[in-house]
């Protein structure tokens, strides 16, 4: 499987400047694995590098990557990691994950947040590469998790016109939604296991928008029916004023202001 590097490339175009070493990865045989071409000023093609990340041994999991089109036409093409729960993946709770920002990939969940790898932090002491771990206190021990690339344009989502790009927090989340449909409908042995809809960070405002989406699904009989069972929000953007004013109200609860300073910064702030 080669995956298009179309978003980033866009993305990098934008600003003018040229790739010089393009990664194209690929999953096969308990390896992650890809190659690097990298090109001249010209840009003409001048080195070829095959690249590895292996993890010896066989996975303790089950890893599937793919696409999934929405929106008009489906010229949105949504890319995601599924990880199948090590326990019991027939009645494990599923875990939809929508990594914040907007425009972190859904990489960063599985390497930095609650995936079953991390990174071997001490190679970077010999100036090698890092290798990868397993993760002991992964999230798929007991859950099955579905990590997206969203919106469009993030990680290796892309799509095949340049308009749909110019995404709102409502598309976004109304995609969100689709694709989740879409992949319940591809993968109909976790339909029955109960939902819950995640988001870190910016998906503090993707995922009640979501979720909002499936209860109206549900009313209105869209097929699949989810077995949504509840969401959370790990530390959520939701409305830039009351998020940013509450961390003076914090810190003075757990002691870090005075009162005196407190109540004049509700003064001088205008509350």
């Amino acid at each position: 499987m080669v995956v298009p590097f179309v978003g980033t490339v866009r993305w990098i175009a934008s600003l003018n400047l040229t790739v010089e070493s393009d990664w194209r990865p690929w999953f096969v045989d308990g390896q992650v694995a890809g190659y690097t071409v990298q090109y001249d000023k010209d840009g003409v093609e001048n080195a070829f590098q095959l690249t590895y990340a292996t993890v010896k041994g066989k996975l303790p999991f089950k890893l599937e990557t793919g696409y999934v089109g929405v929106g008009v036409d489906e010229d949105v093409q949504l890319f995601y990691y599924f990880i199948e729960s090590e326990r019991n993946p027939r009645k494990d709770p599923l875990v939809f994950w929508q990594t914040g920002g907007p425009g972190c990939s859904g990489l960063s969940g599985i390497l930095y947040e609650i995936g079953p790898f991390t990174f071997n932090y001490q190679d970077f002491d010999t100036g090698s590469l890092p290798t990868l771990l397993l993760n002991p206190f992964s999230w798929t021990k007991i859950s099955s998790i579905i990590f997206i690339d969203a919106p469009v344009g993030t990680g290796f989502s892309y799509s095949r016109s340049q308009e749909a790009y110019n995404v709102t927090d409502t598309i976004a989340a109304a995609q969100n939604y689709e694709f989740l449909r879409k992949w319940l409908l591809e993968h109909p042995k976790f339909r029955s296991n109960p939902l819950y809809v995640f988001g870190d960070s910016y998906g503090g405002k993707m995922t009640p928008m979501v979720t909002q989406h499936i209860l109206n699904g549900i009313r209105h009989h869209e097929l699949p029916v989810i077995n949504i069972h509840g969401f959370f929000i790990g530390n959520p953007i939701t409305d830039e004023e009351a998020d940013t004013n509450s961390k003076v109200e914090f810190a003075y609860r757990v002691g870090l202001l005075s009162s005196e300073l407190y109540e004049s910064v509700k003064e001088s702030c205008k509350g």
